[in-house]
């Protein structure tokens, strides 16, 4: 093999060579200039921004913000229960499902209920509470607020009940209205449910949070997590 036949071998095998080092990354390059095309698409076919936002928050109705137990939550209303089990407050589809106040509760009602799944394994949603349930609470772990617009409603923590609304005569905590002989009964049952290890009567007066998530899975036993509201602020504009 003559001088000019090796030279030319070898700046042939050399440039293999570089194509092999080269190659994972220009392959790389090639499937982000594709990327960068689709995204390109999505953006100018408007699909990308309603993958992102599908609906908004119409029903935005507060945040839950609760320091001591680090959860910060929306809260949502519609006129559908069953909708945001399985939906954001953006309306993008999840298991986790958002915080939301019953279609029948009114700001009005002497107590409010909310409704929100306890997400196993993950400190989502309304299982953050749960940690409510050991032997001892702190007087913070009690106290949260929920933000509407620009008022902030104080509430503190009253009791945690159980109760299985797969059996017949279960009393009904989710009543907008208890008086009378009815608030007695609330508070007798109440007595007999409670699983924390705090416990406060309920008094003509006041406003309730009752707060309604699943024990488990498959059964049909509800933590009810039930607070007082103590102060509601309203900022300067309002005044």
């Amino acid at each position: 093999m003559n001088r000019k036949a090796f030279l030319k071998l070898g700046s042939g095998l050399l440039f293999a060579g570089c194509l092999f080092r080269l190659y994972p990354y220009g392959r790389a390059e090639i499937r982000h200039m594709k990327i960068r095309k689709e995204l390109q698409h999505l953006q100018e076919t408007g699909t990308l921004s309603e993958q992102k936002e599908p609906a908004g928050c119409a029903g935005l109705a507060g945040i839950l913000e609760y320091e001591s137990l680090h959860m910060r939550e929306e809260i949502v209303q519609g006129n559908d229960d069953s909708y945001y089990l399985t939906h954001l407050c953006d309306g993008t589809y999840s298991e986790k499902g958002t915080l939301f106040f019953s279609s029948r509760s009114s700001e009005e009602d002497m107590n409010r209920v909310l409704y929100g799944h306890h997400v196993f394994f993950e400190q989502t949603r309304m299982t953050p509470l749960f940690e409510l349930l050991d032997d001892t609470v702190s007087e913070d772990e009690l106290c949260f607020s929920i933000t509407a617009g620009d008022h902030e409603t104080s509430y503190r923590m009253i009791a945690a009940a159980e109760a299985d609304y797969g059996e017949e005569g279960a009393f009904d905590y989710t009543a907008g209205e208890y008086t009378g002989a009815e608030l007695e009964e609330y508070n007798r049952h109440l007595q007999e449910d409670c699983i924390s290890c705090f416990r406060e009567e309920v008094k003509e007066g006041d406003r309730l949070l009752t707060m309604v998530t699943c024990r488990d899975m498959d059964s049909s036993v509800r933590i009810l997590f039930i607070a007082r509201e103590t102060e509601k602020k309203i900022s300067a504009e309002d005044i």
